[in-house]
This record gives structure tokens, C-alpha cells and sequence, in this order.
């Protein structure tokens, strides 16, 4: 959200205009509610103004969620952590220094070329053999200052360098580590909820599709409580690996949480993603799980998908929701198996 001064009429006017908008829609006037309608009357945010056009267009009413969301993806703001608040502080450091030496470089140079003026025009005012070569040796001292000078501003400067690439290292890291799962390496929920709400948005704006899959892995209690957590823990590293083989191009997988994992796959009709979503699913229920300390066959695994399409205009979590009634008809249904939104229609 960009900060605006506007008058205290401007404002007044603006405030109304928000109560109205907000009225006519049935929406509380909530502090995060009042916020997104007096953006919306302001005019400066073509994309909430798009947004909320394609809202109505589609007959959608303005429940607490669609509310929410609206604030959370045009008016919500960024939260910085601290390792970005301290990588931040370091980079602010390491550029005074580097101004710093380039600044003594620049006073180096200076008195060195003053120095040599001072010796021409002692050349030039006496040219006896005495006094070229006593010009000569403080032209040397001169000369051998300068290069010292210049070998610590080399080595100061190399180290900053070190420092500002230690920096941007230090950075991927720590944005690799907010976005991944430690134990899958797959994207974590709060990555996956970030991409979700972008895929959302350019749904809206551009008119595509893109569908999602809700996977929870069958009976995984029964594996942590027959082989330990540790062999759990495999599996989990198993049905990711699988997950993250089986998708390609802007498609991803999440560890959604627990058990279960998440797929978005952008451009995808619901057809197409329940072909994807059902090789997934045989893929990983065609491998055998294998104690390696004991070359024991423990079995296979098994996953069951649900599969819901994104509506226009609907608020992500009814989107999630329909995933997951698919899912746990799956479940209902004898697990191993995959599940439409379509099906959940043809039971009521």
C-alpha cells in the first residue's frame, strides 16, 4: 500500500465514500475492511479496482474471507525478519567502508601529486646535481608511500568484496531456507500459499486456468508406529521425490503439511490435472518400501488425491476446500485413489 497525504476534506470524502461502498456490499466496517473500500474509493489501485469488477461480475458476495483476502493481497505488508533486518544492516556497513576507502584512496592520490608538484618546481628552480639527487630519493620515499598506501586500500578493498559476496551467499540461503521444507526439500506451505495467491491473481486478470491437488499419504500413522519415525521419515522423502519428478515447468510441490502435500499446476484444465494427479498416484504406489539395515519388504506406499479446478473469482480457501472434500472422499472410498471436484457435484 502506498502512503498518500490528502487534506482533511479529501479525506472526510474519501472516508464516506468507503462507509457507503462497504454498506452497499454488506461488509462490516471493520478496521482491514474499511482499509480496502477507502483504497477502493481513493482509485489509485487499478488492481483492487479489477479485482473487486471481476468479484461482482461473477456474482460473488463479499463474505469475511473474500474481505480478508482482498486486504491481504493489495493492502497487506511485507514483514520483514531479522536476518533480512541484519544482512540489510551489514550491506549498509560494507558500502560506508567501501566509501570510506574510496575516499582515502581519492586523499592518497591527492597528497602524492601534490608532492610531485612540489619536487618539479624544485627541479625547475635548481637544477644542480645536489639537489636532482635529493629530489630523486624524496621522489622515491614519495613513490614507495603511494604504494603502500595503495597495497592496504587493495587489501581492504578485496575483503570487502569478500564480504558483500559472503553477504549475497548468506541471503540465497536464507531465502532458500523461508521457502523450503527442511526434511522434503520440496516448497513449504508458506512458499506454496504465496504462489497460490499469485496463481489467483493472474486467473483473474488474464482469464486461465489452474487447477489443484491435495495428496495425503494412506495410513502413514501406521508406518510411524510399526517402523519409527526415522523410516517415516523416508517415506515422506519418498513421496517427494516422486511428487517433484512427476511435475515440470511452472508446476509445483509443496509439503502442505504433516502428511499431506499440495501440487499447483498453472494452465491446467481439470481433465489434464486429473491425468497428472492419477500417474502421480501410480507412480508412487508401484514402489517398494525396504528397510536397508535389514533388506526387509515392508510393503508399498499409497496416496489419495483430491482435485478441485479454480473457480473466477472465488476466494482461494473454497478452492481448497473442494480439494479437500475430494480428498477425503478418496479416503472414504478405499484410499489409493483420485478424486474430482466433479464427484463431490454428482453426490449431493
Amino acid at each position: 500500500m502506498v502512503l498518500r497525504e490528502h487534506s482533511l476534506a479529501q479525506a472526510l470524502e474519501y472516508a464516506r465514500a468507503a462507509l457507503a461502498l462497504a454498506t452497499e456490499r454488506g461488509v462490516p466496517p471493520s478496521p482491514e475492511n474499511f482499509a480496502v473500500w477507502y483504497e477502493y474509493a481513493v482509485g489509485d489501485n487499478p488492481d483492487l479496482k479489477k479485482a473487486v469488477e471481476i468479484l461482482e461480475s461473477n456474482g460473488k458476495a463479499f463474505t469475511t474471507e473474500v474481505s480478508r483476502e482482498l486486504y491481504e493481497r493489495f493492502l497487506g505488508l511485507e514483514r520483514q525478519d531479522r536476518t533480512l533486518r541484519s544482512a540489510s544492516d551489514r550491506l549498509g556497513s560494507t558500502i560506508r567502508e567501501v566509501a570510506a576507502l574510496v575516499n582515502d584512496a581519492g586523499a592518497g592520490a591527492k597528497t602524492y601529486g601534490r608532492a610531485l608538484v612540489d619536487l618539479t618546481g624544485e627541479v625547475q628552480a635548481d637544477a644542480s646535481p645536489d639537489t636532482l639527487q635529493t629530489t630523486i630519493r624524496r621522489l622515491l620515499i614519495e613513490t614507495q608511500s603511494a604504494i603502500q598506501r595503495n597495497t592496504v586500500l587493495e587489501g581492504r578493498l578485496k575483503q570487502s568484496a569478500e564480504q558483500i559476496d559472503q553477504l549475497k551467499q548468506d541471503l540465497d540461503e536464507v531465502r532458500k531456507q523461508a521457502s523450503t521444507d527442511p526434511l522434503t526439500g520440496l516448497a513449504n506451505r508458506k512458499s506454496f500459499d504465496d504462489r497460490l495467491l499469485g496463481a489467483a491473481t493472474e486467473a483473474m486478470e488474464t482469464g486461465s486456468e489452474f487447477c489443484l491437488l491435495l495428496c495425503d499419504i494412506d495410513r502413514f500413522k501406521t508406518f510411524n508406529d510399526n517402523h519409527g519415525h526415522q523410516f517415516g521419515d523416508q517415506v515422506l522423502k519418498l513421496v517427494a521425490r516422486c511428487l517433484r519428478d512427476g511435475i515440470k515447468g511452472s508446476d509445483l510441490a509443496a509439503r502442505y503439511g504433516g502428511e499431506e502435500f499440495a501440487v499447483l499446476l498453472p494452465g491446467c484444465t481439470l481433465q489434464n490435472a486429473l491425468a497428472i494427479a492419477d500417474r502421480l498416484r501410480e507412480t508412487i504406489a508401484t514402489r517398494r518400501l525396504v528397510r536397508r539395515s535389514t533388506g526387509e519388504d515392508v510393503g508399498a506406499v499409497t496416496m489419495s488425491v483430491g482435485v478441485a479446478r479454480f473457480e473466477e473469482g472465488e476466494p482461494i480457501t473454497d478452492l481448497i476446500g473442494r480439494a479437500d472434500r475430494a480428498l477425503y472422499m478418496a479416503k472414504r472410498e478405499g484410499r489409493n485413489r483420485v478424486v474430482s471436484q466433479t464427484a463431490l457435484e454428482e453426490s449431493v
